[in-house]
């Protein structure tokens, strides 16, 4: 899915307001249309309303945590592009999410902005 203007469009899922602000600089110069949210609840609303073709979701989040929620938008959004952002790659869950395929990628905090 893109938007009229060829975009790809992001959904970025994270607690940390800075952590939103520096990703949407990051994706600044690109042909990208990046929205956010705060958690995964919001996140959900959202994808009611939208579409999306990649999901970023943060690992670690009050309430529902990054992989339970790409596991859902696996679900019932299987075409959109999952994947995890995360400081701790050591946690056994987040390689479980990998090596089931609920992420297709992890981003490891901090990230390389290339």
């Amino acid at each position: 899915m893109q938007t009229e203007n060829g975009c790809r469009r992001i959904l970025l899922v994270d607690d940390d307001p800075l952590v939103r602000k520096a990703f949407a600089r990051c994706l600044h110069e690109g042909d990208f249309h990046l929205q956010t949210a705060e958690n995964a609840q919001d996140a959900l609303t959202i994808l009611q309303q939208e579409s999306f073709d990649v999901i970023v979701a943060d690992f670690l989040m009050p309430g529902q945590d990054g992989c339970d929620l790409l596991e859902q938008i696996q679900q019932q959004w299987p075409e959109m592009v999952r994947i995890l952002f995360t400081a701790s790659f050591e946690n056994p869950r987040v390689r479980t999410c990998l090596k089931n395929g609920i992420a297709a990628e992890i981003i490891h905090k901090p990230w390389d902005y290339e």
